[in-house]
């Protein structure tokens, strides 16, 4: 429920780290790399007193265990199989009194945030736009001293210390801790993370949702090729538009009955979390899709690479390494392939790359290696959001020498051609069983050559150049 349009880990023994700022202590609660490429979910409290410091740590605790799975929750999928690519923190401030403010009941509450209930279904809880609510919430996020400030993307997620039930999703995701906790987090936080829309034809408060962003879960369009997640439904097996009957509850579709209308708009799948709010009821397949794409649109399939320099210069026949680090899920790789000059190196699949340089002819080359998440629950990416590349320019400048052109000669005689770059001295050396080698001369290549003839009468030899000279 997006209300009024208002724009685990963690068991026993939470270990946590935290910062004083003014009027708020910031904890870090969960860490799995690098702020930089995570996606952070920072838990803000609301009505809880300053005796309430460590209930609303627990809180945060289970708010965890409900998104990855612990405790007492199995947890959410995408989000579970996704763990590795969250970080989680919290920022605790005192309000002077628990709970929120219930309109309906005539009671008010002085709180951090100044939340409040609606005065109809006392569900639905919003916070003030301005400095005394959303606005105190942005400046939190954006706080270059909290421990969250270097992250490609932070998720506020409002903890509201009140027994009712309820909670919203606009810019912020609210969330009480009375009755569902976990469906209802799960439910909100997909609104501001996924621009997930909800499934439910109800219109819960009466506010116009006319102008809401188009959502990747509901849609208006009945013609086939115009359906968003028309990828997923199988046109053999499926009437578009789809009965909303029981036996078609595992199918993907097109359900009349979403956007707060029961005509007119339309949903993939019969039931799913974003109608049902309640936990038991796992997102369906387009809303999975969506986030998946979601997190990849947050953070880099990619966590880290070496060299870490782009411009890499090669002067020497030793192996080159390169390597990456894939930001991993929980159970299943992602796919790594090496290019040079965007052609794939066959065999080149794992994550490190050790590159022969005296194999390539000396040049600039641009090498990358191309990350990418081949999960069965994205089937539409037009964007390519699954993947990932680094890339680095190469300039390759070895020595190089090969023999070629080799000939006998009357009377015992041979001569061959040495041809080479990147050389400026050179040994000829011979051997009469390659393990013994004697120096015969050195040389210089002249326009990129030499033409080498032995004494004629000699044993039959083996030869090889060796740069440096010795």
């Amino acid at each position: 429920m997006r209300g009024l349009r208002q724009f685990g880990w963690l068991v026993a023994g939470l270990m946590l780290s935290l910062v004083s700022a003014g009027a708020a202590t910031f904890y870090t609660l969960r860490t799995t790399g690098s702020a930089s490429n995570r996606l952070s979910i920072v838990f803000l409290a609301e009505g809880y007193t300053s005796a309430q410091t460590n209930l609303f740590l627990t809180d945060c605790t289970n708010a965890l265990n409900a998104f990855f799975g612990g405790g007492a929750y199995t947890g959410e999928e995408p989000f579970v199989e996704y763990s590795n690519y969250f970080n989680a923190y919290a920022v605790f401030t005192n309000s002077a009194q628990s709970g929120s403010d219930h309109p309906r009941y005539s009671l008010v509450r002085t709180t951090a945030f100044n939340s409040t209930y609606d005065a109809t279904l006392d569900y639905i809880i919003t916070i003030p736009p301005g400095p005394t609510g959303q606005g105190l919430v942005d400046g939190f996020i954006t706080n270059n001293a909290a421990p969250w400030s270097q992250a490609r993307y932070k998720l506020p997620v409002m903890i509201v210390n009140d027994v009712i039930k309820g909670g919203s999703g606009g810019a912020t995701a609210i969330v009480s801790t009375g009755g569902d906790f976990q469906g209802v987090l799960v439910h909100e936080s997909c609104h501001p993370l996924a621009g997930l829309g909800d499934e439910y034809e109800a219109d819960p408060g009466g506010a116009d949702y006319s102008n809401l962003p188009s959502e990747p879960n509901t849609t208006t369009n009945t013609t086939f090729n115009l359906i968003p997640w028309k990828s997923w439904i199988d046109t053999n097996t499926t009437a578009i538009p789809t009965p909303d009957y029981p036996t078609n509850a595992a199918l993907v579709g097109l359900f009349e009955g979403a956007h707060y209308s029961p005509t007119g708009w339309y949903r993939p799948k019969r039931t799913c979390r974003m109608r049902s709010v309640t936990t038991g009821v796992p997102l369906c397949e387009v809303c999975r899709e969506a986030l998946v794409k979601t997190f990849y649109s947050k953070v880099r399939a990619i966590d880290s690479a070496t060299p870490t320099n782009v411009s890499v210069n090669i002067t020497s026949n030793a192996l080159a390494t390169f390597s990456v680090v894939p930001l991993q899920p929980l159970n299943h790789a992602l796919a790594i392939q090496w290019q040079l000059n965007g052609t794939n190196l066959p065999g080149a699949t794992n994550s490190v790359l050790n590159l022969q340089p005296e194999s390539i002819t000396n040049g600039a080359y641009s090498l990358r290696a191309v990350v990418r998440d081949n999960t069965d629950w994205v089937r539409n990416d037009p964007a390519n959001l699954l993947a990932s590349t680094n890339s680095w320019n190469l300039s390759i400048a070895v020595p190089q020498l090969w023999i070629e052109s080799p000939a006998a000669l009357a009377g015992g005689g041979f001569r061959f051609t040495v041809r080479g770059s990147a050389v400026t001295n050179f040994t000829i050396k011979a051997s009469t069983n390659l393990a013994n080698w004697t120096s015969l001369s050195t040389n210089t290549l002249v326009a990129g050559q030499l033409s080498f003839t032995n004494t004629s009468g000699l044993p039959l030899r083996f030869y090889r150049t060796v740069a440096p000279p010795q």
